[in-house]
């Protein structure tokens, strides 16, 4: 068989034993193509436990976005039909590693793209998120190993879960979202896209966008996401914290802090460093 050319950047892949959108034996690709690409459907190659070969025609999805105008997130999306498993995946011959979905449930994820860190607002919404029962999936490209060390602090903690993500220039945070919601999409019912965890709430042109992406995948419930970062969907009928739920939260905070004070210590250290004050950038070097 002479299968399609694919031109495009592969970010990632998974595999379903069952998907109640997806179906059963369901394989999923996340990529970066060029607006160009015409193809509907692609040829992937699966191969079984005992060598068995599939040939999957699959179906590509295409999500453009108004602000690219020469690259575009799509996803392929097929399904095994004789193989009961899948040990390798191949597309044009290359073999392409994937995962498993996450297996654990929540009740509500939130998905947030690479961005700039403002440290203190961030223990914010990490704590108020874990306060009403949210979990959070941050995306990373680079990022100072002051602010990585504090996030890994929550990692430990269960409190959030910390993905490295290989980019390119042509990548959109699209990429990003859908990632994140083929990972979760059987775990959770609610999910939301976070543009910016530093406050004001996402975009509403990429909630827009990302919307479009899902209801072509799964028929799930979407809550967007509030500017207070705790979602209509877990805040119910509670408009405001308490005083006694502010007390528990600052508890939670104090015992993070008092239990990993040298986290905190290198991170006060690495606040005061900035290109601004060259007296003191020099030291902020032994952070990079």
């Amino acid at each position: 068989r002479n299968p399609i050319k694919l031109e495009g950047f592969i970010h990632s892949a998974y595999y379903y034993e069952k998907s109640e959108s997806l179906g059963s034996q369901a394989i999923a690709i996340v990529l970066t193509v060029p607006l160009t690409f015409e193809t509907p459907t692609i040829q992937l190659v699966g191969t079984g436990v005992s060598n068995d070969t599939e040939y999957i025609d699959a179906a590509i999805i295409l999500e453009p976005e108004e602000n690219h105008t020469k690259y575009s997130t799509a996803i392929i999306t097929g399904n095994l039909k004789t193989l009961k498993s899948l040990e390798k995946l191949e597309v044009d011959g290359v073999q392409i590693p994937f995962k498993i979905p996450i297996p654990q449930q929540y009740p509500v994820v939130f998905c947030i793209a690479p961005m700039p860190f403002n440290w203190p607002d961030t223990i914010s919404q990490i704590h108020f998120a874990h306060h009403y029962g949210a979990h959070l999936h941050f995306y990373l490209t680079n990022i100072s190993s002051p602010i990585f060390d504090l996030l890994n602090l929550y990692k430990t903690q269960k409190y959030i879960t910390l993905q490295p993500w290989l980019t390119t220039s042509n990548s959109t945070n699209g990429a990003v979202y859908t990632d994140c919601l083929l990972q979760y999409k059987e775990a959770t019912d609610y999910i939301g896209f976070m543009v910016n965890v530093n406050g004001g709430g996402p975009s509403s042109r990429v909630t827009k966008r990302v919307h479009n992406g899902i209801f072509r995948l799964e028929n799930q419930k979407i809550d967007k996401l509030q500017n207070s970062a705790i979602p209509k969907a877990i805040r119910r009928d509670i408009p405001l914290l308490r005083v006694d739920q502010l007390e528990e939260i600052e508890k939670d905070w104090e015992r993070i802090r008092n239990s990993s004070s040298e986290v905190f210590q290198r991170l006060q250290a690495f606040s005061s460093c900035s290109p601004k004050n060259p007296d003191k950038y020099p030291e902020c070097l032994v952070f990079q």
